[in-house]
C-alpha cells in the first residue's frame, strides 16, 4: 500500500498575502494557532513569515507592525525550496518531485 501525503500531513499551510500588514499577520497566526505563515502573491508562494521575522523586522527596530508589510520582512528563502503537491499524491512521488 502506497502512503499518501494526506496520511502524514498535519494540515494545510496557513497563508497570508505579502501586501498584508505584520499586525494582521500576527492576529492571523494567533487565530489559526500557527507560528509560521506561507506568504503568497498572485497565488504563488513568495516566502514565509514567523515569529523570528516579526521580532527582527519590527520589534527590534521599533517599527509598528501595523505599518510594516509582510513582504518587507518575510523570509524569501522558503519560496525557493517550496514544493507543492496534492494531498492524494503518493509520498514516493512527492519525494521524487522535491529532488
Amino acid at each position: 500500500m502506497l502512503m499518501r501525503i494526506a496520511d502524514i500531513s498535519v494540515g494545510n499551510g496557513v497563508s497570508i498575502e505579502a501586501s498584508a500588514s505584520v499586525a494582521a499577520a500576527a492576529l492571523h497566526m494567533r487565530d489559526q494557532g500557527v507560528d509560521r505563515l506561507v506568504v503568497v502573491e498572485d497565488g504563488r508562494i513568495v516566502g514565509s513569515l514567523g515569529d523570528r521575522e516579526i521580532i527582527i523586522g519590527c520589534i527590534s527596530k521599533r517599527r509598528l507592525p501595523s505599518r510594516v508589510l509582510v513582504g518587507d520582512i518575510m523570509s524569501a528563502a522558503a519560496a525557493a525550496a517550496a514544493v507543492t503537491v496534492e494531498a492524494d499524491a503518493s509520498l514516493q512521488g512527492a519525494s521524487l518531485e522535491a529532488l
